[in-house]
């Protein structure tokens, strides 16, 4: 009888692509706002093409992620009620080294996890608004020409893309320190290795 995957297919490719779009967006987003301090290939045309492309990449792909959360049930196992809110002081202590034992969850993930999956869809859409309003896109024409050159909407998608780097390393560290078997979940598909059979 062949093992069930704990993170199919679809879930894995969307996680890669996320990976794959916020790493080319963070670092050419970095070269435009600050070109003399980092490096990019094809300087500053090619940093706003990998960014364009990475942004319509990674909006596709959310739009993609929210479907089959919304048509598998998905969004019940990540996303953040306002029941799991009660567990958050015990999820940072724990994370913060204060306390021993694991943090409270409900179904595979805690409520760290929850709340970073849950910030991260509307902080994506956030981005994304904030993105193409500079850019004057046509689908946000409702955003005036002279919005889209003010500083305060640059600066706001810039502490955007901050919050993205801070949630991730985050995330990255909580992987590292009690959840390496969801990172073999989401390269293989299995969390645990197949026992061999007796």
């Amino acid at each position: 009888m062949a093992r069930e995957m704990d993170q199919p297919i679809a879930i894995r490719l969307m996680h890669w692509i996320h990976v794959t779009s916020i790493v080319l967006l963070v670092w050419s987003g970095a070269y435009i706002h600050y070109p003399a301090a980092f490096g990019f290939p094809g300087a500053m045309n090619g940093a706003r093409s990998v960014h364009f492309i990475a942004m319509y990449v990674i909006v596709f792909n959310l739009i993609w992620k929210v479907y089959h959360a919304v048509v598998t049930g998905y969004f019940k196992t990540i996303w953040l009620y306002g029941r799991h809110l009660k567990e958050l002081p015990g999820f940072f202590a724990y994370h913060l080294l204060m306390t021993g034992g694991e943090p409270p969850k409900e179904g595979r993930f805690n409520s760290g996890q929850r709340m970073t999956y849950t910030l991260w869809l509307f902080l994506l859409i956030a981005e994304a608004i904030t993105g193409f309003a500079l850019y004057g896109m046509r689908p946000f024409g409702w955003a005036p020409w002279y919005l889209a050159r003010l500083n305060w909407l640059r600066e706001l998608h810039f502490l955007g893309a901050w919050l993205f780097v801070i949630t991730t390393v985050l995330h990255v560290y909580m992987v590292f320190y009690d959840g390496l078997h969801l990172l073999r979940g989401m390269i293989t598909g299995y969390e645990q290795p197949q026992q061999p059979q007796r």
